[in-house]
């Protein structure tokens, strides 16, 4: 099996005889984010809700963390609801592991795991996305998330 990174904490290690740096880490995350992005629009969702939210630590002492990055941490708070254009820095807050928190509505639920895994479920087909999802260089399986 291939040894590959699966956290933001792995930048500056090595794989496969080269070192994961911010700039490949970044490109990933912003695939991840478009996948969202794109599932939202193809069921027809304009916000996602917050549920379980759990605040792990400030992204304060992150260097690749934004300004806009840490007021939406600051502001982020259970039930509360996020507009498809904060939905992305809802999403980079959970990879990078500042938070834990399902993201949903009626259309649609997007649940993360371990390992940098990502889990959208549907309630329809979502054909048009997942080529999109896949053609931008990220793995799709169709499986159940282990979070309903």
């Amino acid at each position: 099996m291939k040894d590959d990174w699966t956290a933001i904490s792995d930048i500056g290690k090595v794989y496969d005889n080269k070192k994961f740096t911010l700039s490949d880490y970044l490109l990933v995350e912003e695939k991840y984010c478009e996948a969202v992005k794109s599932m939202m629009s193809e069921v027809k969702t304009d916000s996602l809700r917050i549920k379980e939210l759990e605040k792990n630590h400030h992204p304060s002492k992150s260097e690749e963390a934004s300004d806009e990055l840490k007021k939406m941490y600051d502001l982020l708070e259970e039930g509360m609801t996020i507009s498809n254009c904060n939905v992305p820095l809802a999403v980079k807050l959970i990879l990078r592991e500042n938070i834990w928190a399902k993201l949903v509505s009626k259309e649609i639920e997007v649940h993360f795991g371990y390992d940098y895994y990502m889990f959208i479920c549907s309630s329809g087909p979502s054909k048009k996305s997942i080529t999109q999802i896949t053609e931008n260089g990220l793995f799709v399986e169709e499986m159940e998330s282990p979070y309903l």
